[in-house]
């Protein structure tokens, strides 16, 4: 045993650190840093004794004020009842600071949980407000993202009632005078010691799932897109002003959520500031308008007279039946007259559903029309590529925007970037196939399922496997309807006609343009380079070498989705059975996440399917090594890896629960992190997962090179270098043997020998 002088600011013992001593305080003072927060640790406290049962530190300990430490070493978990025979002077105080510091976190996980219920009652009652406001105001009330799945903290391990009162009654008996008899008791000291370092992390774990539900719900307070509750009522009292309406309750009500986002740890500061000073600079804007013009005259929209009517010249050009436009206009009528349009009531169920049935309808309808039409009208575009059918449903604004960018918004061939109508006429000029729908059977097997059930006869098959139009209207009433409301990310309140209400940020900021997806397609691929490479074999009998595996660069098809969302999917990993076909990745027109975000989220999501479907029944043997074998390996058994700390296997319980014990979910997650933090220098995975991922998703040589030299990535890298080092050599002695027979290398090997060198 050995005191120890420490100055202020000193850093004792730093988090994820191995315990190799314990430390008392004799004098001076302590912070005590974990996911609760912080503790101020003082006389007689002692630094470590929370985490016994791991042996490793949870919290970073630094000194407060100028500190003397007693410090004995301590390096086993099975010696501690020796270490407690030995230390007397520590035992009493170890157990006297176990429970100060597990009822302070206590103290703090109630407090904490106060916050959860209010926030998640606030956020509630916020948007039912809000919604009644829009009535008010006779205004479309917009659906945030987010807001209806929220749902009430939940812990993922209850504390029993008992807890915390048997930790109150242990506190008054270890500080009583006759607690000096728990000297002679160092087994049971040692019982009762783990037992406080077990409960000590199951609180801390909540108090952690706490603080990760308070941050989340907070992004729906105030985020930097702009899509969040600020943004909400600051755009409704805007409207309002505009409009010369009284808006002096809104403008409080505007306060109190401004309040309510200063006081939170959870939202940046100099965002906040930002947007305040924004919120400002606009009502000092309007009501400068307001006083330069006519105070009895409304401040009117962007108005372009040729959008009036479009849903007359929609149903005409569609040359729909009178009883399918008279059924559609009244749809839209009654769905126009909607405040809250996001409703869930059944009235609005059966109107939205009745809506989305007409509306595709009259799409393949309109799309048969197009065909013949040399030169298809604006309106019908904006329809086509955005769902657009009526300017007041839009917004006039937004109707105006949408006629302005639709005769030139399209796809891109190059970056096979597709709108859905560039889509469907790829598919009925016969380029590309129907994807499969949502049962995993593609138009050939749609086709022949009716042969066998005998709703078609062999000669009626033969003639729809070669009928374009009914594979457009296939791909209409399968993938088109299903990854529409997909990619909306309102599954539930999903109208497919284009409304205001979706419409939380300018379309222009939200656009998705092909140069935007190739951008970040890029971006990816300068951190996975081989993500969209496939194993293709390579063969030749007039050379020495016949056959040989080479990589082949296949980028996806991405089709955009005419709407306002902020999901997408990875829709089909190959079109047919081929090896060699693009993937289908879908997004919406207008996206209201980061593209990267969802470009990256896809990628994961296709890196896992076609792994699976490359090994086809051995996808997850680990007899034969692959991504999806060593990942569901990892998870599957991650409770009885000793290589991983107890804190790691707590962070993929967590991540478990979360992904709904989903292994690709899992890995989804992984390979965002991998992609947005891991490839940038930024450590977050734990070494297993990011062995795995550095395996077979590997960084290029230029980050490889810089990462080598940190021991989280050295031995992967030298491992991996060692095994590319074989492969480029066997490669190369390939390649020698056909120039040596005087024959020309063909260009697909030279490509294959460059990938190897990446």
């Amino acid at each position: 045993m050995a005191n120890i002088s420490l100055k202020k600011g000193t850093i004792i013992y730093k988090k994820d650190s191995a315990i190799t001593t314990l430390s008392r305080i004799v004098s001076g003072k302590v912070k005590m840093n974990g996911s609760f927060g912080e503790i101020t640790l003082s006389e007689n406290d002692v630094l470590g004794v929370c985490d016994l049962n791991t042996m490793y530190h949870s919290c970073t300990y630094i000194a407060v004020e100028d500190t003397v430490l007693s410090t004995c070493i301590f390096k086993s978990l099975e010696n501690l009842p020796a270490f407690l025979s030995e230390y007397e002077t520590f035992t009493l105080a170890m157990l006297r600071s176990s429970v100060k510091q597990i009822c302070t976190v206590l103290d703090e996980e109630i407090f904490m949980q106060y916050e959860c219920t209010n926030m998640y009652n606030y956020l509630i009652e916020s948007y039912e407000e809000y919604k009644e406001l829009c009535k008010k105001y006779v205004v479309p009330a917009k659906s945030l993202p987010g807001i209806l799945e929220i749902e009430a903290f939940q812990k993922d391990g209850e504390i029993p009632d008992w807890f915390g009162t048997y930790y109150e009654e242990s506190s008054s008996m270890l500080n009583a005078p006759e607690a000096v008899g728990f000297f002679q008791y160092p087994n049971l000291n040692t019982g009762y010691l783990l037992r406080f370092s077990e409960d000590f992390h199951k609180v801390t774990q909540i108090f952690a799932e706490m603080k990760e539900y308070l941050a989340e719900l907070s992004v729906l307070l105030l985020n930097k897109k702009n899509i969040d509750f600020f943004d909400l009522y600051t755009n409704l009292l805007f409207r309002a002003m505009r409009d010369g309406a009284d808006t002096m309750s809104l403008s409080a009500t505007i306060s109190t959520i401004l309040i309510h986002i200063e006081g939170n740890k959870a939202i940046d500061k100099s965002l906040y500031d930002e947007r305040v000073l924004e919120y400002k600079a606009t009502i000092s804007q309007i009501e400068e308008e307001m006083t330069s013009q006519n105070p009895d005259r409304k401040i009117s929209f962007t108005e372009d007279t040729s959008l009036e009517n479009s849903l007359d010249t929609i149903l005409k050009y569609a040359e729909c039946d009178n009883e399918t436009a008279l059924s559609f206009k009244r749809a839209i009528a009654d769905y126009k007259k909607q405040v809250d349009k996001s409703a869930t009531t059944d009235e609005m169920r059966v109107l939205r559903r009745e809506i989305s049935r007409l509306f595709y309808e009259i799409y393949a309808m309109a799309f048969q029309a197009s065909l013949c039409d040399k030169k298809v009208p604006t309106i019908l575009k904006m329809f086509f590529k955005f769902g657009y059918v009526d300017e007041d449903l839009a917004g006039a604004d937004n109707a105006a925007y949408l006629y302005s960018i639709a005769d030139s918004y399209q796809g891109s061939a190059e970056y096979n970037v597709y709108t859905i109508y560039d889509w469907l006429l790829e598919i009925y000029k016969g380029n590309k196939e129907p994807r499969r729908n949502e049962f995993d059977v593609d138009y050939a097997g749609y086709v022949h399922e009716m042969k066998v059930t005998g709703k078609i006869d062999a000669a009626t098959e033969k003639a729809l496997l070669t009928n374009p139009g009914q594979k457009v209207l296939f791909e209409i009433q399968n993938m088109f309807t299903l990854a529409n409301k997909m990619t909306s990310g309102r599954i539930t309140t999903f109208t497919p006609v284009f409304s205001e209400h979706t419409v939380l940020s300018s379309l222009e900021s939200v656009l998705v343009t092909p140069e935007k997806i190739a951008e970040a397609l890029i971006q990816i691929e300068k951190i996975d380079y081989s993500a969209f490479y496939r194993d293709t074999l390579f063969y030749d009998v007039s050379l020495p070498v016949q056959k040989e595996m080479v990589q082949k660069r296949i980028l996806p098809d991405i089709i955009l989705m005419p709407n306002v969302g902020n999901r997408s999917s990875m829709w089909q990993e190959l079109e047919g059975k081929s090896r060699t076909t693009p993937a289908c990745f879908i997004m919406p027109a207008f996206s209201q996440e980061d593209i990267q975000v969802l470009l990256v989220r896809m990628t994961g999501e296709y890196r896992w399917e076609i792994c699976r479907r490359t090994q086809g029944a051995r996808w997850n043997d680990l007899s034969d090594p692959s991504l999806t074998s060593e990942y569901c390996d990892y998870i599957q058994f991650y409770k009885k890896n000793n290589e991983l700390s107890p804190e790691a296997k707590e962070k993929i319980k967590t991540a478990l629960t979360k992904a709904r014990n989903s292994f690709k979910e899992m890995f989804v997650r992984d390979y965002i992190i991998w992609v947005l933090y891991e490839g940038k220098g930024s450590p977050r995975m734990n070494k297993l997962a990011r062995k795995i991922l550095f395996t077979y998703c590997p960084f290029p040589k230029e980050i490889r090179d810089k990462l080598i030299s940190n021991p989280l990535y050295g031995e992967v890298i030298e491992k991996w270098k060692l095994k590319k080092a074989q492969e480029i050599h066997r490669f190369s002695n390939a390649v020698k043997k056909i120039e040596n027979s005087g024959k020309n290398v063909p260009e697909e090997l030279r490509r294959q020998q460059a990938f190897l060198e990446m």
